[in-house]
């Protein structure tokens, strides 16, 4: 799909020609190929793109539109401004074409990589094909201050007692 746009006077168009160009080439791939014709009673030259020169609308010579290499969008909107003053101050409400010749870049497609399997936690409790708790045998997972007391009881040394330990033994 290519875009076209008119440029005109903005106090007759009432859009700003710098506008105008930025919205209908935001896709457009640089450098590109653009056509470029002239709507004005009136010879032009833009130094803007490699010195184009343009006949006037009426003239039956083919040199009425051009297409042109544009490098950057730049290049682009300083045409765009040259177009706007001319016919602003000629009052042409449509002074030049621009039509951009190639298809707009399409947008880069994400890939979403697939879901990694979830696998279970290294400290989750180990159940049976019933989903009882092999340790508890009670069927639910351990709290957590039991899994703590657990990991604090297999670290101590065997054979010797806290004295909290030991007043509990007591009792």
């Amino acid at each position: 799909m290519t875009s076209k746009v008119q440029l005109g006077a903005p106090s007759l168009t009432g859009k700003d020609a710098n506008d105008v160009v930025a919205e209908a080439f935001a896709d457009a791939t640089y450098p590109g190929k653009f056509e470029i014709v002239n709507l004005m009673p009136r010879n032009v030259t833009f130094p803007e793109v490699g010195g184009l020169f343009l006949r006037n609308v009426a003239s039956r010579k083919p040199d009425v539109k051009a297409v042109v290499t544009i490098a950057d969008h730049d290049q682009l909107q300083r045409l765009a401004s040259s177009v706007e003053q001319i016919a602003e101050l000629n009052k042409y409400a449509v002074a030049l074409t621009i039509e951009s010749l190639e298809a707009p870049k399409a947008a880069p497609v994400v890939a979403e990589p697939p879901a990694a399997p979830v696998a279970p936690a290294a400290d989750a409790p180990k159940t049976d094909e019933g989903g009882e708790n092999k340790a508890e045998g009670t069927g639910e997972a351990p709290k957590a201050d039991d899994q703590e007391a657990a990991k604090a009881a297999e670290s101590k040394p065997a054979g010797k007692t806290t004295k909290a330990a030991a007043a509990k033994k007591g009792e």
